[in-house]
């Protein structure tokens, strides 16, 4: 009896050392991995933004310029403002994507069409004249070339090309998991501590103290070590904005998730002094 009772606290401990881990994984991915304010800070903060638009707008420029279109100015439409306000709805959509709310990654669909057949007819209208079909067709079918250049500087092809890959997909399918399932993992983990007290008595703290130990220095050393290192800094991008914002982005993720770690070992602490407690009585 006692051996079996045994197995069953090794068997719990384990179970609640792997909870513990998703709940940790769990308030990642929702205060971070998940969370929108994360990327718009960052992308705002090293200037992708702005260097996106500038890209763009080269693009078009060179495009316009290339088709002789008449009356239509690049700068007028394609500035950081816009850049940013498109961004965004990928990254929301990307967002939606990876917890399920979306099935597909969102691509953004720009009408800068219309506003060409609109500026070309404003323009035919002061020259007395008026568009034919003919014109319009010409005109809507450079307006749709005129959106994939845009948009193929503003889309993040990335994510397209992993929405088939099967590792991608096993991926979301986790981070879904984690961030729907936070209230789950916790009452596992209660009932877990419950049971685990009621077999073991004050046993149960020298056990939670050791599993919160454990948990914290496998979360802290690592993650610590990935930021003082500046590891990511190694990353080899050749845009420098971008690999800035990358950067910053693993690194922050780096220092969430060690000082989640290091909360744990500065709890086990007490906990472990509170068996000790028990012990000598």
């Amino acid at each position: 009896m006692r051996y079996l009772k045994k197995v069953v606290v090794v068997l719990l401990s384990f179970i609640l050392f792997i909870d513990l881990l998703s709940i940790v994984l769990s308030f990642f991915v929702r205060n971070r991995l998940l969370n929108e304010k994360v990327y718009f800070d960052v992308l705002k903060k090293n200037g992708v933004y702005k260097l996106v638009g500038e890209e763009a707008s080269k693009e078009l420029k060179k495009f316009i310029e290339e088709k002789k279109i008449r009356g239509f100015k690049a700068e007028e439409y394609i500035d950081e403002a816009f850049v940013e306000a498109n961004v965004n709805r990928i990254v929301y959509g990307i967002i939606d994507y990876l917890t399920k709310t979306e099935g597909e990654i969102p691509r953004i669909s720009l009408s800068l069409d219309k506003e060409l057949i609109n500026k070309t007819d404003d323009y035919y209208k002061k020259e007395g004249k008026t568009l034919s079909d003919k014109e319009i067709k010409v005109l809507e079918k450079l307006g749709s070339e005129l959106n994939s250049v845009v948009e193929e500087k503003i889309n993040l092809d990335v994510f397209s090309k992993l929405e088939k890959n099967g590792v991608f997909l096993w991926a979301r399918d986790i981070i879904s998991n984690l961030y729907r399932n936070l209230n789950f993992y916790i009452f596992i983990l209660l009932a877990g501590l419950s049971i685990l007290f009621f077999m073991t008595n004050y046993n149960g703290f020298k056990i939670l103290s050791l599993e919160l130990f454990i948990t914290g220095m496998l979360l802290a050393v690592p993650f610590y070590t990935l930021y003082y290192t500046r590891y990511f800094s190694l990353i080899n991008i050749d845009e420098v904005l971008i690999k800035n914002a990358l950067y910053e982005l693993l690194n922050s993720f780096s220092l969430y998730i060690a000082n989640i770690g290091l909360v744990f070992l500065i709890i086990s602490i007490p906990i472990y002094y509170v068996y000790r407690i028990y012990k000598t009585r």
